[in-house]
């Protein structure tokens, strides 16, 4: 948009994110994260990735956040919001980029 000869962009939080997002072939053996699915995607947590320190495990469980726990992706802006059950998990995006999952056919 432009105001007066200025370029003037729409603040981060009104910014659409890309729908280009295509789902992996299944002989794609990448690691797919919370951050790399689209919004209403459902998925299975697989696993974390290395380095993530004990204690951030333990809180992540303690939300009810484990291997094998199914969820659904309802943002990522300005946070990635997720379902488990009946509640709704608030994470950041270095953090959604370190949960690894498998989606739900």
């Amino acid at each position: 948009m432009t105001l007066f000869g200025i370029e003037i962009k729409a603040p981060f939080h009104l910014r659409t994110r890309s729908r280009s997002w295509k789902k992996p072939a299944s002989t794609d053996r990448t690691a797919i994260t919370l951050l790399d699915l689209p919004d209403g995607c459902h998925a299975v947590v697989k696993g974390f990735l290395h380095g993530m320190p004990a204690q951030r495990h333990a809180q992540l469980r303690a939300y009810g956040l484990a291997p094998g726990c199914p969820v659904i992706v309802v943002q990522h802006t300005p946070v990635t919001v997720i379902r488990i059950e009946h509640l709704e998990l608030a994470l950041e995006h270095g953090l959604a980029k370190e949960i690894q999952v498998a989606l739900i056919e």
